[in-house]
């Protein structure tokens, strides 16, 4: 038969359980011993690209200055040939499937 009380279970299963009074993940990671001889750039630039907002305002912006077409009239006045970049994966079995 079990005759403890409630407190000697509940420091028994603690104890048990890992160390008792714990927060389970709240231990800070040990410092990078590397992380004083890494030198990272000061820049205004956020680290995100937070493209879901950022995307459509620079479309916007594009359309608003009217960038392709300046661009488009400016290599035309030049004589340079049109050029076309091809987004994709290299193709191993030949050229480009256009």
């Amino acid at each position: 038969t079990l005759s403890t009380s409630s407190t000697t279970t509940r420091t028994t299963l603690s104890a048990k359980k890992g160390g008792g009074g714990g927060g389970g993940g709240n231990k800070k990671k040990p410092q990078n011993p590397f992380a004083s001889t890494i030198i990272l750039p000061e820049t205004g630039f956020s680290q995100r690209a937070n493209a879901v907002v950022r995307e459509p305002e620079i479309q916007q912006f594009w359309k608003d200055y009217d960038l392709y077409h300046k661009l488009s009239e400016s290599a035309q006045q030049a004589s340079q040939p049109r050029f076309v970049l091809h987004d994709g994966p290299p193709y191993a079995n030949g050229n480009l499937h256009c």
